[in-house]
């Protein structure tokens, strides 16, 4: 089952007239909607594609292999280039000079420091974050 939300959290990936619709909402919510496609999946979370990147990078490319039969040639350097192209530092960098268009937050990359917000927040604002989504969180392993 995938959840009906309101009208204005549907967006486009571009502003072109032929952009493909994008589903935009809470991320809990997205996580569970994604859980529910009847698809092959590979849920990775931020700390790990941080901590181990290049495994990650290689459990992508396998689990395309396998469940899509996409075929990859030169792993290693698509490997590499996928971890230069994509890096936190590379991503903040295209997104200060130019913008993101997947969001209407003027920082959406911020720092890419894993579990940050436990020295930003204050205990009352983390108490309301785990209270709205305290559910997901247990889920994923955070709580």
């Amino acid at each position: 089952m995938i959840r009906q939300e309101p009208p204005n959290l549907i967006s486009k990936t571009s502003n072109k007239s032929n952009a493909i619709p994008m589903h935009i909402s809470r991320w809990d919510k997205n996580y569970i909607s994604w859980l529910e496609l009847d698809v092959p999946k590979l849920i990775i979370k931020y700390e790990t594609l941080l901590s181990d990147n290049l495994d990650t990078l290689k459990k992508i490319i396998n689990f395309f292999e396998q469940n899509y039969k996409f075929s990859f040639e030169n792993k290693k350097q698509l490997i590499k280039n996928i971890a230069q192209t994509t890096s936190f530092k590379k991503l903040k960098k295209t997104q200060d000079e130019s913008g993101f268009p997947y969001s209407k937050n003027k920082n959406f990359f911020r720092k890419g420091i894993a579990s940050d917000y436990k020295k930003e927040l204050n205990k009352s604002q983390i108490s309301k974050i785990e209270e709205s989504f305290g559910k997901t969180m247990k889920l994923l392993g955070y709580l």
